[in-house]
């Protein structure tokens, strides 16, 4: 999937995700994202779905492990921890909430 089908904050995680993971040695591929708006009294934001294309292996257990800590730069987002939702051989599911920042 390109990335040039997300916009926004979505098309920014989809960006942040696959440079992190190439950077821990990882060949990502986004396979599928959604985003669904949402907000709190006190924050705007969204709830991504993500679901990458990434071998099983050492170095994929390692920044998943790492991934809750790892920095993700999105300009005017920030994004919280990401929930592992399913995970088989060669694709991971994630759920990231977003926040806007100004």
């Amino acid at each position: 999937m390109k990335l040039d089908a997300f916009t926004g904050a979505g098309r920014r995680l989809a960006r942040a995700l696959r440079l992190s993971a190439v950077t821990a040695g990882l060949d990502a591929l986004v396979l599928s994202a959604t985003e669904q708006p949402w907000a709190s009294a006190t924050y705007i934001g969204a709830r991504h779905r993500i679901e990458l294309g990434l071998p099983a292996g050492p170095a994929r257990y390692r920044w998943l492990a790492g991934l809750a800590e790892a920095e993700l730069p999105m300009r005017g987002h920030i994004a919280l921890p990401p929930a592992i939702l399913a995970a088989d051989d060669d694709r991971v599911t994630l759920e990231i909430v977003t926040l806007e920042s100004h």
